[in-house]
């Protein structure tokens, strides 16, 4: 949820919840097997200062924000490079977070609103379980058609390049990750709340692996889904 506190301030929250499945496709042991995970994640806190264009008038716009993650208690609590059987993944990764952010957007006459989105996601220690994610940085590119109507909402299209470092555990040493995401969906404004549902897909992701001579063969499918609300109090 998205809560409009003045005119130049608004404050975001965002609390994940969902489930989780990993299908191995091939006879299990205690290393590797099929998993799922049920439950609520992180909750995200961003407040945001709107330096310019209050009103989102022609002409430029430009956001500041600083925030925090707050982890849930549904995180991995063994480390899975130790030995003996263990979880690959959960809803969180147990780990306080810093976000710092800025966002800039250009409005004119023209049929398309686009505009950029930067992002830093920094790891504030390492949990209880002795894991320390890796710190992420994030660009996102985004373009409105504010002259097309489908379903009654504007299209959108969104293009995200992103770079995770290593996670670290005792005794592991990680690649770090990349993505390239591209998402799409409608945004619909009624009064001064504003709605939008995205779908995405990482048409391009190279996974965390621990470093190794080893080819490894393996992919992951992922689709993300986002409903968004933005509340004017």
């Amino acid at each position: 949820m998205n809560y409009g506190l003045s005119s130049n301030f608004n404050l975001e929250t965002t609390l994940s919840f969902g489930s989780r499945h990993m299908d191995f496709g091939k006879k299990s042991n205690y290393h590797h097997r099929d998993e799922s995970k049920v439950g609520i994640g992180d909750l995200k806190i961003i407040l945001r200062y709107l330096k310019s264009n209050i009103s989102f008038g022609p002409g430029k716009r430009l956001f500041f924000g600083a925030g925090i993650i707050i982890p849930s208690n549904n995180t991995i609590k063994k480390n899975p490079y130790s030995g003996g059987k263990h979880t690959h993944f959960s809803m969180s990764e147990g780990v306080y977070k810093f976000i710092g952010e800025m966002q800039y957007f250009k409005r004119d006459k023209g049929p398309i609103v686009n505009g950029i989105v930067t992002q830093l996601i920094m790891p504030l220690h390492t949990n209880k379980y002795s894991f320390k994610p890796g710190t992420e940085l994030s660009m996102t590119g985004y373009f409105l058609f504010q002259k097309l109507n489908i379903l009654s909402g504007l299209p959108q299209v969104m293009l995200t390049a992103s770079k995770r470092y290593a996670n670290t555990w005792p005794g592991y040493d990680g690649t770090g990750e990349t993505n390239l995401i591209i998402s799409s969906g409608l945004m619909w404004s009624r009064g001064n709340n504003h709605y939008s549902f995205t779908l995405g897909y990482p048409f391009l992701n190279t996974p965390d692996v621990i470093k190794s001579g080893e080819n490894v063969d393996g992919y992951a499918n992922t689709i993300n889904i986002t409903f968004s609300a933005r509340v004017v109090l």
